[in-house]
């Protein structure tokens, strides 16, 4: 309580616009903050520290479950287990990208457009690893929507990466105003449809399946699906809406706040993705072992999982390496203004 009572936080109209959350009225730490401060504000009352631990304690959590599900793995190197370790790293990675961008968004403003174009980053590769998996695994757009439409996917993938990192980096300068909002959100609706359209159509025609070649279409895996879109749908939902704050102004501004119900509900969704994956893993292992399944559309693993998400990292932090040597202006800390007398 000793460190609560010697910062003083700031209310909204204290704060540099560009740093403000929408209907988010008070709570903000003190700007610049150093480091040090930065990493002390997780452990008292601001409106970031729900935000932080609602990261955090997630990113714990699926630590903990990689380990456990990589530890009952025969054999490590088996190609069949590529899908879940891409998406392990994605889901990790995104939620401790996520950690940093809101502890350290407060040290300056060159620190807060870094932090938040890393953490955009992170969220494109989150979602290009669930792309990489699902394809693969789960809901091959060739078996369930279209024959060949899955044959130029990666390309498309790969562009849309980029794509999305160009305008996220875009979305967090304070140049753009109004169309920040609009480049921050379009890279999700798009992902959203590319990542659960050929699963939702898989789904509700399961018969159409070849099951030579696609698999994981058990009741449990309906279950986990419509799982994890229902929370992707609420995380939606709350980041849309901007409920409650927007109704109750200063109720929710330190906990309960539209970000951390946000948070709470992305985390349960990449959980039930999490849940699927090594689902639809062991039973790839098991109707291999008994010839119900073809191995070989499965062997290839390697390259269309660990070696496009490894180039897609590249290229998509390389972008954003690019967008701050080049794009980026000079940038000077921004002071909050002062109260005039």
């Amino acid at each position: 309580m000793g460190c609560c009572n010697a910062v003083r936080l700031n209310k909204c109209d204290e704060y540099p616009t560009q740093y403000r959350t929408d209907f988010i009225r008070t709570g903000y730490r003190p700007l610049p903050f150093s480091f040090k401060e930065c990493i002390k504000s997780a452990f008292y009352a601001n409106n970031e520290t729900g935000n932080i631990w609602t990261h955090f304690i997630p990113f714990l959590f699926m630590v903990h479950r990689a380990y456990n599900v990589i530890n009952q793995f025969e054999d490590l190197t088996d190609p069949i287990n590529f899908g879940y370790y891409v998406h392990s790293i994605g889901v990790t990675y995104v939620l401790i990208a996520s950690t940093i961008a809101h502890t350290f968004c407060s040290h300056s403003e060159l620190c807060f457009r870094k932090c938040y174009s890393v953490d955009r980053a992170a969220i494109i590769m989150q979602g290009c690893s669930v792309q990489l998996v699902f394809e693969l695994y789960i809901c091959p757009p060739s078996c369930y929507v279209a024959e060949g439409m899955g044959r130029n996917s990666h390309v498309i993938l790969t562009l849309y990466c980029v794509l999305s990192t160009i305008m996220f980096c875009s979305s967090v300068h304070p140049r753009l105003g109004r169309f920040q909002r609009f480049l921050a959100t379009l890279p999700f609706g798009i992902g959203s449809i590319m990542i659960n359209f050929s699963c939702a159509v898989r789904y509700l025609y399961s018969s159409n399946a070849i099951e030579s070649t696609c698999f994981g279409t058990t009741k449990g895996d309906h279950v986990l699906f419509y799982f994890h879109l229902t929370s992707a749908c609420l995380a939606i939902f709350f980041y849309v809406t901007k409920l409650p704050e927007r109704w109750y102004p200063e109720k929710f501004d330190i906990v309960g706040s539209s970000h951390q119900i946000f948070h709470i509900f992305v985390a349960i969704s990449l959980y039930f993705q999490n849940r699927l994956i090594e689902h639809v893993t062991a039973e790839a292992k098991f109707k291999i072992e008994t010839g119900e399944l073809l191995r070989e559309p499965l062997a290839s693993a390697c390259s269309q999982t660990v070696g496009i998400f490894l180039l897609t990292f590249i290229t998509v932090h390389s972008v954003v390496a690019l967008y701050y040597w080049k794009v980026q202006p000079t940038i000077q800390i921004c002071k909050p203004p002062e109260k005039k007398e």
